[in-house]
């Protein structure tokens, strides 16, 4: 399956298989408790604090910013899947180049 990949395949496979956990699980955090997900959560606490500091936005709209976040990076991990899915599938299908089951008259 492997052997017939190029190596940005097998490069953004990997990427893919790191970025789909690290993201979705703070953007899971945040949906379920946008003030502790954004804030206490080690991988969104920049952008919190960006927000709350300098943009000087008030407790409602970082709250709509955390919402905006997570689903941002529900949208990339959302694409990284179906990046997995396509590379994945392809090599079966390639393996079945033209192959047509015969129907039994």
């Amino acid at each position: 399956m492997m052997k017939d990949w190029k190596i940005s395949t097998f490069t953004g496979v990997l990427i893919a298989w790191y970025f789909i956990p690290a993201w979705a699980i703070p953007a899971l955090r945040i949906v379920m408790s946008p003030v502790k997900g954004l804030f206490f959560e080690r991988a969104n606490m920049a952008p919190a604090m960006f927000v709350s500091d300098h943009l000087q936005f008030s407790v409602v709209a970082t709250v709509r910013f955390a919402w905006l976040l997570a689903l941002a990076k529900l949208t990339v991990v959302a694409f990284f899947a179906m990046f997995l899915v396509y590379a994945l599938r392809t090599p079966t299908r390639r393996r079945n180049a033209g192959d047509e089951a015969l129907a039994s008259p």
